[in-house]
């Protein structure tokens, strides 16, 4: 193992740091008005201000929080700020807020009385300045405003003034003011590839870890792409785009624009365009012109400039030359620019040596094509057992002795739906009965089954659902779809038509009739058909919940450890949020993976049973009322069916400290603020009560993924000799293992193999913007159950190996993203249909 080591792109702060905030009392004649103008639906609630806060994160200098009111309740801190308040801006921006609720009487008294007091001398007297402790002496967050103050003072320190890099190069950053107020982004100068404009982002982030909550700022680099050539169909569009226009002082704010259905054409949100006003004192093209000529309004120095970020859900425009992701080598070079910047406030947490990971393997390998050449008749007699152990496993992993396949496509596609069949043949040792399991694949005609729709939203969905399920009867036996679609190109939009991919609808469809299904684009892929076939059977074998089998002799790792996945499931918004806790249980030895869930009859099923039944009830309109019974009360009388039923028998328990679980009406406890006060606890704020874990066996590892900013990014040391494209910048080691912090773990794990993580260590993006650069897959591990370092260590191991050993890795040291058992959990969403529950202002 090299003895290179690991460098974390994260901050500590210099303590006792301190920072001025400006502050803004609401004066209590204008919090009457306002109660009197926009009542709250409770009596005695508080004033509804969600939105007027995002617009004010976005249109004021770095305005960070709005501070619940109530009525006959004096608020003499209202606005909090890091930088002067610019008071004609703000009661420009509450006049736009209050304008543009459709709930308003515009010609009303109250109204008339609200507007006439927003002007700057009704809040001269509430404004005042404080000094704030952001940290306390050991290194602690002193408050909530720690978090987007300290981002601020960084942003600060680099916006505005030129960055050099260790390349020569220079950029100039700007801010992006959007309705954040806790993570600060800067944006470099536009480069150009071909017609297609991008930039580096820079990301910081002040987070606590998760043993002491001493605070880290983190650093993101990526690279935004943005749509530079002009939009030649009719223009239609499904959502808003957040396009970024810049402003006073050369900061970037979002103003988003759509489709109007009042005016049946494309505009600028009215709300953010009024703010662009008065901040600039000119207006904008109408989105069509702007549309016409996106590159031109794309340059620095146009008047204005507006840049429009490119998204995988920007169906409408055409994909950008500039590929995603910026490598490790520009990563390197902007940390390092970075903390020369910041050397009086804040020092790099240091380097971090690694320890070995172990990989699993499985029971029975299939051989490689080495094998073949070397001994046919050896590797024909493996291939034959590693068929048939296959076969006995699914059988064990479906509880079932019969498995049926169906290849669905047209007649066009019958050479890749051969492959497919010689794939499942091949890796279930044949087809018919054998060994007591049988296996038939049968073809099934597409006919217009898989023809494009005029849309992906809800109403077309139903239509397909109607229509498959007049198609096939309903499957009794585990039955598996093959299904090749005609590829990307026939689903584009045409016109006012955003697209019709069928294949989340059809998804769904299948699944209503008792069907799991994968698909193939015969179409834009670099892998040759036989690459894609192979995956996608694979694919589809895990679906019915197939895991191999591991070797028992597992570097130290004890596989007969059942290894349980929770995550709680969370759509939508508002009263129309859809949200339930379920957790993946995976007994490697036995092969058995089956989900638990209050939604589910029993409240468990086997896995390919469960994203069956996760499909039906999803697919009616009602699944969000039925999910309210899946509160946070059903995930702590979850967790304490697993302590109970783990008793003297080892378990591995992984949550996903990602999205709501961390929130008040889940699980709390498990935050690094929970983590602080005392014993691990469960069950939502105000029904919270100890973890009993006594005489248990059952090890809780909390992880945190690096693709959510809480985990800090990485690069890795230069190597001896070589550079970077012209030589200039050094070329970076791979690396991965897992690395020792205070009291945690984090495991870096490249996927081999992969050309995106191998470039990373050897390109820039400056010298290569076609080149897709490696995402950070670092995770952190914390043990919540009691233990010491070397229990942690132990189970950490586990959770890693378990990352490994999954069918669809056909490659033995591949790993996907997560442990096994959370990995299966993500992929039960892909059976969940997310109802359309958002909507404009």
């Amino acid at each position: 193992m090299s003895d290179s080591k690991l460098h974390l792109m994260s901050f500590a702060p210099v303590p006792d740091t301190k920072t001025t905030v400006h502050v803004v009392g609401l004066p209590d004649s204008l919090r009457d008005a306002l109660f009197t103008l926009m009542p709250p639906r409770k009596e005695g609630g508080y004033l509804n201000t969600k939105v007027l806060k995002d617009d004010l994160r976005c249109w004021l200098d770095r305005a960070v929080e709005l501070n619940p009111v109530r009525p006959n309740v004096h608020t003499d801190s209202w606005l909090i700020a890091l930088a002067p308040i610019d008071l004609a801006k703000l009661c420009n921006v509450i006049a736009v807020w209050i304008s543009s609720r459709k709930d308003i009487d515009t010609q009303s008294p109250a109204y008339r009385k609200v507007m006439g007091m927003l002007h700057p001398e009704t809040f001269e007297e509430a404004v005042r300045g404080e000094e704030i402790c952001l940290f306390s002496g050991d290194g602690r967050p002193a408050g909530g405003l720690t978090f987007p103050a300290f981002s601020a003072q960084v942003a600060d320190a680099i916006a505005g003034i030129p960055l050099e890099l260790a390349n020569g190069m220079v950029e100039n950053f700007s801010r992006v003011s959007r309705g954040n107020g806790n993570v600060y982004e800067l944006i470099s100068d536009i480069h150009w590839h071909k017609e297609d404009p991008w930039a580096f982002a820079l990301r910081f982030h002040v987070e606590t870890l998760p043993v002491g909550r001493k605070a880290r700022l983190n650093m993101d680099v990526a690279v935004r792409r943005f749509i530079g050539k002009p939009w030649q169909d009719d223009p239609f569009l499904k959502h808003d785009v957040n396009a970024y226009v810049r402003t006073e002082g050369g900061t970037l704010r979002v103003v988003p624009y759509g489709y109007d259905k009042q005016k049946r054409d494309l505009a600028w949100d009215p709300a953010a365009l009024a703010n662009y006003e008065f901040a600039s004192g000119t207006g904008l093209p109408a989105v069509r012109e702007y549309l016409e000529d996106m590159g031109r309004y794309a340059r620095d120095g146009s008047q204005p400039q507006i840049l429009s970020p490119y998204a995988m859900t920007a169906s409408w425009a055409s994909k950008p030359s500039v590929a995603s992701g910026a490598s490790v080598i520009d990563k390197a070079m902007f940390f390092e620019a970075v903390a020369a910047r910041l050397k009086d406030i804040a020092e790099p947490v240091g380097a971090l040596d690694s320890l070995q990971l172990t990989h699993l393997k499985a029971s029975i390998e299939e051989p490689r094509q080495a094998d073949w050449d070397k001994d046919p008749v050896s590797a024909r007699a493996r291939q034959e057992a590693w068929g048939r152990a296959n076969r006995a496993r699914l059988a064990r992993c479906t509880g079932r002795d019969r498995a049926v396949f169906q290849l669905i496509g047209n007649q066009d596609d019958a050479r890749l739906l051969d492959m497919a069949r010689a794939e499942i043949s091949r890796f279930l040792g044949g087809e018919g009965a054998v060994d007591g399991f049988e296996v038939e694949i049968d073809n099934i005609p597409a006919n217009d089954l898989l023809n494009r729709m005029e849309n992906t939203g809800d109403s077309q969905a139903k239509i397909r659902w109607r229509k498959v399920a007049a198609a096939p009867p309903e499957a009794t036996d585990p039955t598996a779809c093959i299904v090749v679609l005609p590829g990307a190109e026939s689903y584009k939009p045409k016109g006012k038509d955003d697209g019709g991919d069928p294949k989340r609808a059809l998804r769904i469809a299948f699944a209503k009739t008792g069907r799991l299904t994968q698909f193939i684009e015969p179409e834009d892929s670099k892998d040759s058909p036989e690459i894609r076939a192979r995956v996608a059977v694979r694919d589809l074998m895990r679906q019915l919940g197939f895991v191999p089998e591991p070797a028992r002799n597992s570097r130290g790792i004890d596989t007969s450890i059942p290894a349980i996945g929770l995550k709680v499931y969370n759509s939508g918004n508002g009263k129309a949020r859809a949200s339930f806790p379920y957790c993946v249980r995976q007994d490697m030895r036995s092969g058995a993976v089956t989900v638990y869930c209050p939604l589910l009859p029993d409240g468990s099923l086997p896995y390919w049973r469960a994203l069956i039944e996760f499909a039906r009830l999803s697919g009616s309109e009602g699944f969000p009322d039925s999910c309210k019974r899946a509160n946070g009360m059903a995930l702590k009388r979850m967790l304490h069916g697993i302590v109970r039923a783990t008793g003297d028998r080892p378990e591995l328990l992984l949550v996903n400290s990602y999205g709501r679980i961390r929130q008040r009406d889940w699980w709390p406890g498990i935050s690094d603020s929970g983590l602080e006060s005392g014993p691990l606890s469960y069950g939502p704020t105000g029904y919270e009560e100890p973890l009993g874990l006594a005489g248990s066996k059952l090890r809780i590892l909390r992880i945190r993924s690096g693709l959510n900013g809480e985990v800090p990014d990485w690069f890795t040391d230069e190597v001896a000799a070589g550079g970077a494209d012209d030589g200039t910048v050094p070329n970076r080691r791979d690396k991965q293992g897992l690395f020792k912090m205070d009291g945690y773990f984090l495991a870096l794990a490249p996927r081999p193999g992969d050309a995106q993580y191998k470039w990373s260590a050897r390109g820039s993006k400056y010298d290569s913007p076609t080149a897709a650069f490696c995402e950070k897959t670092i995770n952190e591990y914390c043990l919540l159950s009691p233990g010491g370092e070397a229990e942690a260590l132990a189970s950490v191991k586990y959770a890693e190996a378990l990352r490994g050993c999954m069918v669809q890795l056909y490659k033995n040291d591949m790993r996907v993203n997560l442990p096994a058992p959370l990995h299966l959990a993500e992929q039960v969403e892909e059976y969940i249909w997310d109802w359309e529950l958002t909507g404009r202002r």
